[in-house]
């Protein structure tokens, strides 16, 4: 069945498409999910459940009309920006809940250093933010960020991401 035809036939209320679709891919993002951001079973299952609700959210409301991308690309994309914001509230959570046991002081230096990062982040450039993001945020291993980024070795990866870091540190000093 082509796209067109599948986001037809979702929009006309044939739900063994949508079951399909999402018995189809579930095992392969699940496991996708636990490799590239090591995501356990139990979250890569909500992250799922959520992306196909995004997914039939997306062509009921009209926002999604026509694929221009395989459906599986679409998909996973969902997927991992859902991830991103899973992951962002917890950690929004964690934050909210560390402050509330040190001081106002200490919370407003942490603000005030968190904000120097982004600052600096934002100074650096996309393509070094990327990398150390991968390598930091994610935890991602050199041999996966040199085929994410298509880098021609692990060396090469290494120096860039010592050379960012460097980078990164005197952006992180200059700012007042």
């Amino acid at each position: 069945m082509d796209n067109g035809s599948l986001i037809a036939g979702i929009k006309n209320g044939n739900d063994k498409i949508i079951e399909d679709i999402y018995l189809k891919y579930r095992d392969e993002f699940i496991v996708w999910l636990n490799k590239y951001y090591k995501s356990d079973f139990d979250e890569a299952s909500d992250v799922y459940q959520l992306l196909m609700v995004q997914f039939y959210e997306n062509i009921m409301s009209g926002r999604l009309v026509e694929l221009t991308s395989d459906i599986k690309t679409y998909l996973y994309g969902i997927g991992k920006n859902k991830i991103r914001e899973l992951r962002e509230s917890s950690a929004r959570e964690l934050s909210f809940n560390l402050e509330s046991d040190i001081s106002t002081e200490e919370v407003l230096i942490q603000e005030g250093k968190m904000n120097r990062v982004e600052q600096a982040l934002d100074e650096l450039g996309e393509a070094c933010k990327r990398l150390l993001e991968l390598y930091y945020y994610q935890k991602r291993s050199v041999a996966e960020i040199t085929v994410t980024l298509e880098y021609k070795n692990a060396d090469t990866t290494k120096n860039l991401k010592y050379k960012c870091l460097g980078r990164l540190r005197k952006i992180y000093a200059n700012i007042v």
